[in-house]
């Protein structure tokens, strides 16, 4: 048999003292029939910041805080109520049922703060209504310092070994100054943590999106043509300070 504490208390006014007294006469009663004091690893309630921080001042932090869901859904279609598109609030309301189900801490965490940033960030400056509505780019922006090491990492000499699968093709290319990789290495490689991987996609998904590996692949491929003033620079040298001499001839004056 075990022991489950049950606590039934009416509040009027719901204030953290309020939540932390009711948490604390569990601990209480626990010291009195001596039991072990509850460790709570999870926090079940609605949004009301009453509750949790009542809730960490009797048992500290390591919890993990689950949102009633019901409320929660309540809460946004009545916001979303207001929107006059019903596709568009019928989308909103699925990506969020959506996050919802998410069983990952950690991506949990990535997929909201993204979602808050768009919104914070681009929703309103992006309105098309809007008189200085701003425009979504649909190229990358790609720098003359980022095309010129793309060039010269994809003028060098390394092997790089492709594998297809039914949808898509990974490219393995040999770190620093190795210029080719085993399969001992590969396999090595697949069989890492996965975790490895995500840190290592992380740095890459969740920066500028582009780095010279991924511009030199693609100009290795011909997906893309890099500009003639890339490609004026030999490899191990660094480019020069001022107007690349290319551009002269387009000057009207000089």
């Amino acid at each position: 048999k075990a022991f489950h504490p049950f606590g039934l208390a009416i509040c009027s006014n719901e204030k953290t003292k309020d939540f932390e007294f009711i948490f604390n006469c569990i601990q209480i009663g626990l010291k009195k029939i001596n039991k072990d004091l509850l460790k709570p690893t999870a926090l079940i309630c609605d949004a009301a910041d009453a509750i949790k921080n009542g809730f960490k001042n009797v048992f500290g932090n390591s919890y993990n805080q689950i949102m009633c869901w019901a409320h929660m859904k309540r809460n946004v279609e009545n916001r979303i109520s207001h929107i006059n598109d019903k596709d568009i609030a019928k989308e909103i309301l699925e990506d969020i049922e959506m996050l919802q189900l998410c069983n990952s801490t950690i991506i949990f965490q990535l997929a909201s703060t993204l979602s808050s940033n768009i919104v914070s960030n681009w929703s309103i400056e992006r309105d098309a209504s809007s008189i200085n509505v701003k425009l979504f780019v649909t190229e990358p922006t790609i720098s003359l310092k980022l095309w010129t090491s793309s060039c010269r990492w994809a003028t060098s000499t390394k092997d790089i070994t492709c594998i297809p699968n039914d949808s898509s093709k990974q490219y393995y290319i040999p770190a620093r100054d190795l210029q080719s990789i085993t399969q001992v290495n590969l396999d090595k490689y697949e069989n890492k943590n996965e975790q490895l991987l995500i840190n290592s996609k992380n740095h890459l998904i969740f920066g500028n999106y582009l780095s010279k590996h991924v511009v030199g692949m693609a100009t290795r491929l011909k997906y893309c043509k890099p500009p003639a003033a890339a490609k004026t620079v030999p490899i191990g040298e660094k480019r020069k300070r001022g107007r690349p001499t290319m551009v002269k001839p387009a000057l009207p004056v000089q």
